[in-house]
């Protein structure tokens, strides 16, 4: 159990992800160019009690870690998603391999840009996959430098090809490479739960700790949410539910009415793209304590009812 944290940010409405509306998406992934913005939703997260952030290594990550101050920084516990694959995607599919790698090691300190690179250079004519996903965590760990991570979750459709494969040496080296190499604790993100479970019992794997979709009305939960309930019995790690909403469908409240009640739940993630959403959203929490784990009690600091906003 490695997570003090029951409610983590997350940052899909800081990136303009929104299973509702692509036009809505747009407007937030405008809206929060300015970090400022970003900043704001952050600052009043943890003026409520939540002090954890998930991220990837996008477009917002460096200017925010540089725009938090020192305190800021030492009482924000980081849970980074690698590899940031729609990053990848979307710069070589404009820039060409060459220039969109020139463009993702911008950020990264001289030294060890040179180290990424010639990895990076020699994996690739090596053709050395597990060399590669090597240098691939350490390149998008590099702006995670200064902060406190406390979980490197493996982004869903990496653990999800890897199982698909039955490359079971794929998830074996991403374990021991991030605990033993970079010092840090690993997690596994998934969009198929049940098959995870069953898949890492048979590889005699066990993955402490999983971020799935769970929500009322089954949004995200492969094959179906009867299946990924039943699998939660035969889960003995730790549970970070997403997409808790079910990408906006479900009402705060009645949301987490459910979720709150799941076995095995170590955290959740939520998101808000404004303020009044994320009093809505840890009100909901709050009305709901009796049913949760004492530490959500301990780590919601809301205003009364009457002073909101």
């Amino acid at each position: 159990m490695v997570s003090d944290d029951p409610i983590i940010l997350g940052h899909n409405q800081f990136i303009g992800i929104n299973y509702l509306s692509q036009d809505r998406g747009r407007e937030l992934k405008s809206a929060f160019e300015d970090i400022e913005k970003v900043l704001e939703i952050l600052r009043f997260s943890k003026r409520h009690g939540v002090n954890a952030l998930m991220f990837s290594n996008n477009e917002l990550l460096d200017p925010l870690v540089k725009s938090l101050s020192a305190d800021e920084r030492d009482s924000l516990a980081f849970y980074p998603v690698v590899p940031y694959l729609r990053k990848y995607v979307k710069e070589a599919s404009s820039k060409g391999l060459v220039q969109a790698a020139l463009g993702l090691l911008s950020n990264v300190h001289t030294r060890k840009k040179i180290d990424l690179a010639v990895r990076g250079a020699r994996q690739l004519v090596r053709r050395d996959i597990l060399d590669a996903l090597a240098a691939l965590v350490d390149l998008e760990l590099a702006p995670f430098d200064d902060t406190k991570i406390k979980v490197v979750f493996l982004h869903n459709q990496v653990t999800d090809l890897a199982m698909a494969l039955d490359a079971k040496h794929v998830i074996e080296f991403y374990d021991a490479y991030v605990r033993d190499h970079r010092k840090l604790v690993p997690g596994y993100g998934t969009d198929n739960f049940a098959f995870l479970v069953k898949k890492f019992k048979e590889w005699g794997i066990r993955a402490p700790n999983v971020m799935a979709a769970f929500n009322k009305i089954g949004f995200l939960m492969n094959p179906s949410k009867e299946a990924c309930e039943s699998a939660l019995h035969d889960f003995d790690g730790d549970l970070f539910a997403m997409s808790t909403l079910a990408g906006g469908r479900l009402a705060p409240t009645d949301a987490y009415d459910y979720v709150l009640k799941l076995p095995r739940l170590r955290s959740v993630i939520v998101g808000y793209s404004t303020i009044q959403h994320g009093l809505e959203t840890l009100r909901a929490i709050e009305s709901l304590l009796e049913r949760a784990d004492p530490r959500f009690a301990e780590t919601i600091k809301l205003p009364p009812q009457k002073n909101l906003g």
